[in-house]
Parts: structure tokens; sequence; C-alpha cells
């Protein structure tokens, strides 16, 4: 393999520097859209949790002042039910957002660290010696990649609990939606169904596979070597 110029080693250089720079811009701009999105998906995730603790606790609960109103149960139960499987539905939704996220992060990494790089640009030197300051291009690329593989592990993970949801949906919401001649039309199988409902919803809110500090830790890095170059 012929060794590359001076000339030549500078000019890869330049474009391992603008790599990073686009790769860093497009992942910011991404990163803001996967948390709004996350923060939306959280909160509708919470309102279709909430509806489900009150059409729990609903029979027991006395809707009128002193005394009960003719089929004011029925209607707030469901309207709690219209509510829940719009909830569940707009969950699913962002899980499908947050999946077309997390592959266009994948797309920009493999784009601007394309690992068969080295090989084609003849770079054998290269991959050890600073991009700007002080951190290599190979320890760069794999950050990258594996912020990449992050965001997808979690992007996975959501999209199997929203998958969960769209088969519970498909089976239960006509029976919750229908029943409106009765507050709780889950109450014969209550225990599972509600537990299973439960246990989807907040695994979307609270469970996750992206490792945010070590990826803040990594950006932060890059960044910091950036400024000091």
């Amino acid at each position: 393999m012929a060794a590359q110029s001076p000339h030549d080693q500078r000019e890869l250089l330049r474009t391992r520097q603008r790599s990073v720079r686009l790769a860093l811009n497009t992942y910011h701009s991404l990163s803001t859209e996967w948390k709004d999105k996350s923060a939306e998906g959280r909160q509708a995730a919470g309102a279709a949790a909430d509806s489900l603790l009150q059409l729990r606790y609903l029979p027991h609960r006395p809707l009128g002042a002193l005394e009960p109103i003719d089929g004011l149960q029925v209607t707030a139960a469901t309207k709690l039910r219209c509510q829940l499987w719009d909830s569940v539905r707009q969950t699913v939704a962002i899980s499908k957002d947050l999946l077309d996220t997390a592959q266009r992060v994948r797309q920009v990494i493999n784009i601007y660290f394309d690992s068969s790089e080295e090989s084609s640009t003849q770079a054998v030197a290269l991959p050890e010696r600073p991009v700007f300051a002080t951190i290599p291009w190979s320890r760069i690329a794999q950050w990258m990649h594996d912020l990449a593989e992050s965001y997808g592990k979690e992007a996975r993970a959501k999209k199997a609990i929203a998958e969960a949801l769209t088969q519970m949906a498909g089976q239960y919401c006509p029976i919750l939606l229908s029943a409106a001649h009765e507050p709780d039309p889950l109450k014969d199988t209550d225990d599972e169904v509600r537990t299973r409902l439960e246990i989807y919803l907040t695994s979307w809110s609270l469970e996750s596979d992206l490792d945010e500090p070590t990826i803040c830790s990594h950006i932060s890095d890059i960044t910091e070597d950036m400024r000091t170059f």
C-alpha cells in the first residue's frame, strides 16, 4: 500500500474535521427532536396510566355531592376509556417517531464515520492521529457508533412496548368503547388486563436503554477537543 503524501494526509484530516463538525451539528438537531418526542411520549403514557387508575377506582367513588346522579358514573367511565385509548394510540405513534429518529442518527453516523474509509483512503497512520487537539479518529468514530447503537436499542425497546400496546388496543378497545351500559366492562378480567397495561405504560415512561450519561460525556469531550484545537 502506497504511503500518503503530507498533502494527502492534511486533506484527509480536514475531511475528518468537517465530518465530525457536520455529524455533531446534525446529531444535536436530532437529539433535540428525540428529547421533545420522548417528553411527549412520557406525557401520553402518563395520561393513559392516569386514566387507567381512575377507571380502577371509579366504581368506589361517590360522584354526586350528596346523592348519586343517574348516569354520571357511566358517562365518566366512557370519557376515561376514550382518554385511555387516545393516549395509548398517541404513545404508539410517538414510538414510531422515535424509531425513525434513531434510524436517522444511525444514517448520519454511517455517512460520516464509515468503517470502510480506512481501506479506501489508505490512511495507514491516521486512525490514531488526533482529529483536533488530542482525541484520535478511531476513538471518535467508536464513540459515535456506540451513540447510534444506544439510540437504536432504546428505540427498539419502545417499539416492542408499542407493539404490545397495539395488540391490547385491538383486543380490548372495542370492548371498552362499546360497553357504555356499565362503568367497567373489564371487571371480570380486571387484574390481568390492568396489570399488563400498567407494566407496558410504566416501562415506556421509566425504563431506558439510552446511555445518556456516557453519550453526554463523549459529546462534551469531542466538543471541548474541537474548542481547544
